[in-house]
């Protein structure tokens, strides 16, 4: 009997153990994934990294899955998320991990996140309610610390950027986000939407991008134009302490209609390339770069149909352009095009600069006539373009860009009419001269 107590109880003892053991490796954390104090952890850290005030619903817990319906939430007053929610949110543990006191999430399957963001305050004001951070779980000491995540699917995101008086969206981007070394993040970016206010849409083609030391590197985001055309994009988005941005764009073949708001589209036919930098921050955008246009064509502009009517020549109605360049700046909501060439070798050729600030026009431009032009305008040689220079007639003085991109105005076609005028003018005069010398002559032979 002694003998059987002898072998029995060594035996208990390491059930007993091996059943503590279980206990403690697997049981406290299931425990923990069913109780409530993990929702808390969740919410505080997604407060306080997206400054915003929300609730995780709760989470269910069945064979070593959790689900949750999701993260609603509100920005506070230091956030430019204005709204965020995240919807149906599944992940797959594998509890063989905690046998080896850790961690490890195979796969996080997110079917939706709706991010609507905004300007922030000139000042941000501090937060109103104090964070609600979650008191420390009794069971803290017996869970893993360490972790591991291999993979997380977003099937769709949707991210919506609202400025004063414009709306930007990217919309049904589908991501994939794997772990690379040293715990930093490799995403790659499969399809998605982007729509500017009041032009054509964009669609993404492929790209990745790389999160390190709070900074995210974008590699190569391919879009399409929904006519044609392909922009691509390249640079680093900081995070912390304050989200900024520097980002090189490249376009080629983009239709000019494509950059132009609707109402102005229907004018412009051709392709244009592109090489820009934009800066961007919270609190503006600078963007800088130049442009130049393949095969452009302008179609039924008013200005330049009055102009086929005055001088009978048909091609001002659709108007080729052999060279469209220019430089360009945008800073402080204020477009500047500080050098531009405009040239239909045949007819004309523009050269000068104009700025856009709230919808103004501001410009002055250099303008060149052929000879062909100038002699079917009367007066035009004589009084408007006087300076004769590389093969062109040029304006004296320069013509000057105001009014409104509704409505605006240029200072040379005044100056032709009061030209054509004068000469009409001068002709009536000499012809009643010489009618009033004939009469005259009439007379005085009697």
């Amino acid at each position: 009997m002694k003998q059987i107590l002898w072998i029995a109880l060594p035996i208990a003892g390491i059930g007993l153990l091996l059943i503590v053991f279980f206990a403690v490796v697997l049981g406290v954390p299931h425990f923990f994934l069913k109780s409530n104090h993990l929702r808390q952890i969740l919410t505080s850290e997604t407060n306080e990294r997206f400054g915003t005030e929300g609730q995780w619903m709760p989470f269910e817990l069945k064979n070593w899955q959790l689900h949750s319906a999701g993260y609603d939430g509100t920005g506070d007053s230091r956030s430019v998320v204005e709204t965020m929610r995240i919807e149906n949110v599944q992940i797959q543990l594998d509890w063989m991990a905690l046998l080896r006191r850790s961690w490890k999430v195979t796969l996080i399957e997110v079917k939706h996140v709706s991010i609507e963001m905004r300007q922030p305050p000139d000042k941000a004001k501090p937060a109103t309610t104090p964070r609600n951070m979650p008191s420390i779980s009794p069971l803290a000491a017996l869970l893993p610390r360490d972790y591991q995540i291999d993979r997380i699917n977003f099937s769709n995101i949707d991210v919506t950027w609202r400025t004063k008086d414009s709306e930007y969206q990217v919309t049904d981007v589908v991501a994939e986000l794997t772990p690379s070394i040293s715990n930093n993040w490799s995403a790659s970016l499969k399809s998605g939407t982007f729509s500017p206010p009041s032009r054509s849409k964009w669609k993404l083609n492929s790209g990745r991008a790389i999160y390190q030391n709070n900074e995210v590197s974008l590699d190569r985001l391919e879009w399409f134009g929904e006519q044609a055309g392909l922009v691509t994009i390249n640079g680093a988005i900081e995070i912390e302490p304050n989200l900024k941005a520097k980002l090189d764009f490249q376009g080629k073949g983009v239709p000019a209609s494509a950059l132009l708001e609707s109402k102005w589209q229907s004018f412009v036919q051709g392709t244009i390339n592109t090489r820009a930098t934009a800066t961007i921050d919270l609190k503006s955008v600078t963007i800088s770069g130049e442009a130049s246009g393949n095969l452009i064509r302008l179609i039924g502009i008013p200005q330049l149909a009055s102009l086929s009517i005055a001088t009978g020549i048909r091609e001002w109605t659709e108007l080729p352009l052999d060279t469209a360049w220019m430089e360009f700046k945008y800073a402080d909501e204020v477009l500047t095009i500080d050098k531009s060439i405009f040239e239909s070798s045949q007819l004309c050729r523009l050269e000068g600069s104009v700025s856009i600030e709230d919808d103004n026009l501001s410009g002055t431009y250099q303008v060149g006539v052929r000879d062909p032009v100038v002699r079917k305008i009367p007066g035009a040689k004589l009084s408007v373009f006087s300076l004769e220079q590389g093969g062109f007639h040029w304006a004296q003085p320069p013509m000057q860009l105001s009014g409104t991109m509704k409505a605006p105005k240029e200072d040379l076609s005044p100056r032709l009419k009061t030209a054509a005028l004068n000469v009409i003018q001068d002709r009536i005069e000499k012809g009643m001269q010489k009618g009033l010398d004939y009469l005259d002559g009439l007379f005085n032979a009697r």
